[in-house]
């Protein structure tokens, strides 16, 4: 189980930065299909020969075939020496020195045989076809043909006058033979069997001689013929050379250095998900926080503020879902003692809380409770942009007002059940404005006057307002932003948040990616006094493998 929990997190990490594993492995590939275009092409031609010739003889003996397999190694040897390339460079007129040709010729003999494969490469079939061409002509070359001494002469003298000898007696042996026989059968009755007998003897012996003066005549001129061939060269299979170049292998190079970029991306992901601080899933806040994750949003399309709104996403979107599900959970969890003014904050800037506070009082306000939004946020107020509403008089005017005053300041939207109080001027002292005891006296008529209270708050880190009005609200609600709120930054909220004696509801994870997909029946959108009440028994859910 542990192991399937790894795995599963190293593939959430390939799934979250995938698109650096496509692009880095994308210009690996095209880096090594590059590197290959950029290459000279290499080209190949082999050429066979074989050396000596084919014995004919029915009987081989062990030095015959010691002997041309001694004799092919030698010239495979050789192919590859100074004297022979420094041929081949010389004929061809080639500006390379004979070592650095060596390391473009290849000689290998053929197991068994007497063949030898001489493997030329180049920039062009053509010179690779003359190399290999050039190497053999270079070898028979060099064959040895040793000048013939006095002595040999001699010796082929005397093997000729011995061959002229051998062929006389065999042709005298053969007519003498076949006189005997034609004798033998003429005279078979006038004869005594003993006279038969004697002739029978003489022929066979007769023919034993004959047989024997062909053997040392056969002898003889293979003697003759193998001094003068067993060195001899012949080419079995001219120098061919295949169209397509050998090197360099594109396909090859590509799959390498796609693998190898793969890797690399790989490696560079596990890097920066071990430096990665960042809060990312659900699964993260419990275990970084100590506090419940209420929730996730998903991150909302729409380039202006007012169309990341509930009513501008219309009620059947997964977003509106999620939301409901924040709203079920802030139920459930303040159930035993229910909490009518919630704080929303975030750790920094930026990650959302605006949009949130927003939301969250429009499902809430659909859910039919009377829900009011204060933008206590001094600094850079939003929620009259969000909503669209007039910005002069809000929360800074109503502190200094008695409660039967300030109710004109709630403006209604276009939800129903929803009213907002805008920030009003900003003050030169926000934070001891919420501070102040006409703040206090506010909340609480507020909280007289709706079933909840959300109130848009600055970040935490780094100021004071929010910590003050989350000594002054019944709970708070942290926003963290996935992927981009760091674990420290989120911690140091918290303790913050702690140190004012804050009642910490949970955590809202937003723009997270997506886990899950709605289908069944639309919904239809908010509409302007219509609140809409969940339809659960329309809805499903379906698990989104990653």
């Amino acid at each position: 189980m542990n192991d399937f929990i790894e795995i599963r997190k190293v593939a959430e990490m390939i799934r979250r930065r995938l698109w650096l594993v496509v692009l880095l492995t994308v210009t690996a590939a095209a880096i090594g299909y590059g590197a290959s275009q950029w290459q000279t092409p290499v080209y190949e031609a082999t050429t066979t020969i074989m050396v000596g010739q084919l014995i004919q003889a029915d009987q081989l003996s062990k030095t015959d075939l010691l002997t041309n397999e001694v004799l092919a190694q030698t010239y495979t040897d050789m192919a590859l020496r100074q004297p022979i390339l420094q041929g081949v460079v010389y004929t061809l007129g080639l500006p390379d020195h004979w070592r650095t040709l060596k390391s473009h010729i290849n000689a290998k003999l053929v197991e068994g045989t007497q063949f030898i494969q001489i493997t030329a490469e180049a920039d062009s079939t053509e010179l690779a076809r003359a190399l290999a061409d050039e190497v053999v002509h270079q070898l028979s070359l060099f064959r040895p043909t040793p000048a013939p001494t006095q002595t040999t002469l001699d010796e082929q003298t005397i093997i000729n006058e011995q061959l002229a000898n051998l062929q006389t007696k065999i042709e005298l042996g053969q007519a003498r033979l076949q006189t005997m026989e034609a004798a033998s059968v003429k005279s078979f009755e006038a004869q005594s069997i003993q006279q038969v007998q004697e002739l029978q003897v003489a022929i066979k012996t007769l023919e034993g001689l004959i047989s024997q003066w062909e053997d040392t005549y056969a002898q003889l001129f293979a003697s003759l013929q193998t001094e003068s061939h067993s060195n001899a060269l012949t080419v079995i299979e001219p120098a061919q050379a295949a169209a397509k170049p050998i090197w360099p292998r594109t396909d090859l190079n590509i799959a390498l250095a796609g693998a190898i970029g793969f890797l690399l991306a790989l490696g560079l992901v596990l890097v920066l998900e071990l430096q990665d601080d960042t809060l990312k899933s659900v699964d993260d806040i419990k275990p970084a926080l100590g506090i419940t994750a209420l929730g996730a949003i998903n991150k909302i399309a729409g380039r202006r503020e007012q169309a990341k709104l509930l009513i501008a996403q219309g009620a059947s979107s997964p977003v509106a879902e999620a939301y409901r599900i924040i709203r079920s959970n802030i139920e459930f969890k303040t159930a035993d003692a229910p909490m009518k003014s919630i704080v929303v904050t975030s750790a920094g800037s930026g990650e959302g809380k605006s949009i949130t506070v927003a939301n969250l009082g429009i499902i809430m306000a659909h859910a039919g409770h009377r829900t009011i939004i204060v933008d206590a946020d001094l600094r850079q107020p939003l929620q009259h942009e969000l909503f669209q509403i007039a910005n002069s008089i809000g929360l800074s005017e109503s502190t200094c007002l008695p409660e039967t005053a300030f109710g004109s300041h709630l403006l209604d939207t276009k939800v129903r059940n929803l009213q907002v109080l805008p920030s009003g001027s900003i003050p030169l002292n926000p934070a001891e404005l919420l501070g102040s005891q006409g703040m206090r006296e506010l909340l609480a008529a507020l909280s007289q006057m709706a079933d909840v209270v959300i109130i848009d708050s600055p970040p935490v880190l780094g100021l004071t307002d929010a910590s003050i009005l989350a000594n002054r609200a019944d709970g708070v609600l942290l926003v963290v932003e996935a992927g981009q709120t760091q674990r420290a930054a989120a911690r140091q909220a918290l303790a913050d948040l702690q140190q004012a004696n804050a009642n910490l509801i949970g955590a809202i994870l937003n723009r997270s990616r997506p886990r899950y997909r709605a289908y069944g029946g639309a919904l239809p959108l908010f509409t302007t006094g219509d609140p809409v009440a969940p339809i659960r028994a329309n809805r499903r859910w379906q698990w989104l493998p990653f």
